[in-house]
């Protein structure tokens, strides 16, 4: 088999990047490292070499799993979740046209159908670069704690020895980082936690008329409304929180926290007609929060420029997460 087949791994999948394609091929993209507009295809963005791919020193069983190295790529993600997530983006593209032919009330999903969309939603979160990092940097600092804890006890309890403690150093193997990752994004226990946080709030569907919601590599936004909290399952459970996750160019899913939010009953329809202002700010949150790039069905970026254009030319990077240890 050639080394290289299947280089490419998304971390956000195709299938929802062709909803903010014009032609289903590609997309346009405003990169805020490079400082510049273009459009590429979808197969191109939002992906890295070998992403998911499982390093074969530490499987002691590889030939027992399918697609061995791929198993993630290819069995977990391409052949379970994202034949799934098609198929549920493809039926709220649905009925948001048939809102919008006959304004009819009706449910978006089943309840079936929305807590398997819910758990898609915690699974396509944690699937992302930055939980990996996150996660990676607490192991690397959780090594080193526990190393300074070990080296000092060793030293107290046999002082002849300490120049030979002193030398010992052992650290986080990055290589490690793709099954490290598995074990979060695949954990049952977590992703499905997530989603039971998601289905006892309230699910605003947002539409526009001109297909300019954005979206980026990095999705779904995590918004607290209420500061200095602990981000209970990922924060997905925190009070007063909000998830946003554009859907595709003309829908886009607001999760509210009912016990918090006043729910105005002009947004109880299948489908709300978004303001414009809240537009600009669900749009600005996928710039921001972006890792590098912004995803568009049009041309235009010119938001994006005239906040730049407001912060003295410099760009919006918004604040990672990260897990404390020993208070760093």
């Amino acid at each position: 088999m050639n080394k290289n087949q299947n280089k490419i791994q998304h971390f956000v999948p195709q299938c929802y990047l062709r909803n903010f394609s014009p032609n289903g091929i590609y997309v346009f993209i405003y990169d805020k490292i490079a400082k510049k507009q273009y459009r590429n295809s979808v197969d191109k963005i939002a992906y890295e070499d070998f992403f998911y791919e499982l390093p074969e020193s530490f499987i002691t069983n590889l030939s027992e799993i399918p697609f061995g190295t791929k198993f993630y790529e290819k069995e977990f993600f391409a052949n379970n979740v994202e034949s799934l997530f098609t198929k549920l983006l493809e039926k709220i593209v649905e009925k948001q046209q048939k809102w919008i032919n006959n304004r009819k009330s009706f449910e978006v999903f089943n309840n079936e159908e929305k807590y398997l969309f819910a758990q898609l939603i915690a699974i396509q979160y944690l699937r992302m670069p930055n939980i990996r990092e996150k996660y990676s940097d607490a192991s690397k600092k959780h090594i080193n704690a526990e190393q300074k804890i070990i080296k000092a006890f060793l030293s107290k309890s046999k002082p002849e020895l300490k120049d030979s403690f002193d030398k010992i150093n052992v650290q986080y193997n990055k290589a490690y980082d793709p099954i490290l990752h598995s074990e979060i994004f695949a954990n049952i226990d977590l992703f499905v936690g997530m989603a039971e946080q998601l289905i006892n709030k309230h699910w605003i569907f947002y539409y526009n008329d001109n297909n300019d919601f954005f979206t980026s590599d990095n999705p779904i936004i995590v918004k607290p409304h209420i500061q200095k909290q602990k981000p209970y399952y990922e924060g997905f459970g925190m009070r007063g929180v909000e998830i946003i996750f554009p859907i595709s160019s003309t829908i886009l899913l607001s999760i509210l926290d009912e016990d918090y939010f006043k729910i105005s009953e002009n947004l109880t329809a299948p489908f709300n007609k978004i303001s414009d202002k809240k537009k600009r700010e669900y749009n600005f949150y996928q710039y921001m929060f972006s890792n590098r790039q912004t995803y568009s069905y049009n041309n235009d970026f010119s938001i994006i420029e005239m906040l730049i254009s407001l912060n003295k030319g410099e760009e919006f990077f918004g604040p990672k997460s990260k897990i404390l240890v020993n208070g760093k």
